[in-house]
């Protein structure tokens, strides 16, 4: 091999040696910003994954980064660096392959891939069942139950949240059975079930509570005030609302804010406080444009949420926009309830502006896709609400 080679050889993997040590001084500051060195590191990944020299500290490197490029919400951007990473597969050990496709999996569930998801979490299962570790198995299950949940297949979720549950009792694994604990409240809160839900979530916080970033311990308290939200608490979940923006003060985890502030403007409007509501969805627009994430679930869902608040302030002209910005988006998502929801916001709109024959077909789309997900008890509740509107024009 020429000198040079050896020579670049070594520069990479002086340049990964210190961005493994500085990370890993960094990964538990909570206001470290990840996205002003992020550039810099996509390069310093590329080159470790083009050279064998170089590529098993860059494997390394890119388990290290997951939990920053989690928080960062750049996920797009990093998916082909995993990609690459797992797809050595004959240069990888068994057990190193396995993590990193639980990493990709998540990105993919993240980014609403959920078929990807699934597979590449599969992928992983082959992995760990091969090694028999079944501790592996069990973070592997762990992540299935979160892609099922994310598909609304709470029945597969559940399966596979109390399968890992009971392996990480058996090993002790405190932190691992409570992140379970925060699926399981998820997955109930999706089928409406909230006493089961709060159950859960409160044994989450309680088991895991002390061993959480700030990020995450805001996302499982804002959890916690949804649940509290929807039981009618309103109090008590505005003390966890505010509980988690105390937390991500100075923080620099965007996923988490974006979530506690979704969360809490939809505290708002759900007590009629519109303006409230508007200016803290607006905030979440303006973080995702100044830091150029893309993300078009949040998109999507922060543009649903403006279209409500606007129509409840009877501004119909620019809940119309902000409707038809959130059902562009979730037609190129996996969510049909959600689709169903902007779809039927809108045909109440249009009727309240009198264009019954624009509302019409708005409301047999959003109830023809509500059909098809007869098993979920959210769709069934809508789908009727809906019918009740249509039957009313």
């Amino acid at each position: 091999m020429p000198v040079i080679d050896t020579e670049f050889a070594q520069d990479v993997a002086a340049n990964l040696h210190y961005w493994q040590t500085y990370l890993g001084e960094r990964t538990t500051d909570d206001k470290h910003d990840f996205s002003l060195e992020r550039l810099n590191l996509i390069y310093a990944v590329e080159f470790g994954l083009s050279l064998p020299q170089t590529a098993a500290i860059t494997w390394d490197l890119l388990l290290t980064l997951y939990v920053l490029v989690e928080q960062a919400g750049y996920w797009t951007e990093w998916i082909p660096l995993y990609e690459r990473a797992t797809q050595q597969t004959g240069h990888i050990p068994t057990e190193l392959h396995g993590r990193l496709l639980l990493r990709l999996g998540a990105l993919y569930r993240l980014t609403r891939q959920l078929t990807p998801a699934i597979q590449t979490h599969q992928s992983a299962a082959q992995v760990a069942q091969i090694l028999d570790d079944q501790y592996l198995l069990a973070s592997v299950w762990a992540n299935l139950s979160e892609d099922y949940r994310y598909k609304r297949a709470y029945h597969e979720a559940e399966q596979y949240a109390r399968q890992s549950l009971a392996v990480f009792r058996r090993y002790e694994a405190g932190y691992e059975a409570a992140c379970v604990h925060n699926t399981l409240g998820l997955l109930f809160w999706g089928q409406r079930d909230w006493s089961t839900a709060e159950f859960h979530l409160r044994q989450a916080l309680e088991m895991g509570g002390r061993m959480l970033h700030v990020g995450m311990l805001a996302r499982w308290l804002n959890n916690l005030a949804i649940i509290l939200q929807n039981l009618e608490k309103f109090d008590e979940a505005q003390f966890y609302y505010e509980q988690a923006r105390n937390y991500l003060e100075g923080a620099a985890d965007t996923r988490a804010h974006l979530d506690v502030l979704l969360s809490y403007g939809s505290f708002y409007a759900k007590q009629k406080h519109w303006h409230k509501a508007q200016s803290i969805f607006q905030e979440v627009e303006i973080t995702l444009r100044q830091k150029r994430l893309h993300l078009p679930a949040y998109s999507a869902l922060v543009a649903y949420n403006l279209g409500n608040v606007l129509l409840y302030q009877n501004k119909l002209d620019e809940a119309a926009r902000k409707l038809q910005e959130s059902i562009v988006l979730y037609r190129e998502l996996p969510e049909q309830i959600m689709l169903a929801r902007a779809l039927g916001t809108l045909g109440e709109l249009f009727l309240a502006k009198g264009r019954h024959e624009d509302a019409q077909p708005l409301y047999n789309e959003a109830i023809t896709l509500l059909l098809v997900e007869s098993h979920n008890p959210e769709a069934q509740q809508l789908r009727q609400a809906l019918e009740k509107q249509r039957s009313l024009e």
